[in-house]
């Protein structure tokens, strides 16, 4: 689990860097385009790569964190791991 870990934290950094980037890119191109006909489309394309930062920013810090289990992993399986829901289950809906 620790090497997918690593794997993917790799990749969401990567994945982040490429995003900001971007982000400067179409920044540029907005600045460029303040005042024209294009500004209107260079802010909303701006506005996107900055949600796109953010989001990648948020995938970071979930890989980053302890409870990370990979790509695959639901919400049932951190479900059926919580102790408290493990308790509920033994002692049944009534208990």
């Amino acid at each position: 689990m620790r090497a997918m870990s690593s794997k993917e934290r790799d990749r969401a950094m990567r994945r982040l860097e490429a995003a900001l980037v971007e982000q400067d890119r179409l920044g540029e191109r907005f600045d460029a385009a303040v005042g024209t006909s294009t500004e209107f489309g260079a802010y909303v394309r701006l506005r996107a790569a900055g949600d796109q930062v953010r989001a990648l920013e948020a995938w970071l810090h979930w890989v980053e964190d302890g409870g990370y289990r990979g790509l695959n992993a639901g919400p049932f399986e951190l479900l059926a791991e919580s102790p408290r829901t493990l308790a509920c289950i033994r002692r049944g809906p009534e208990g």
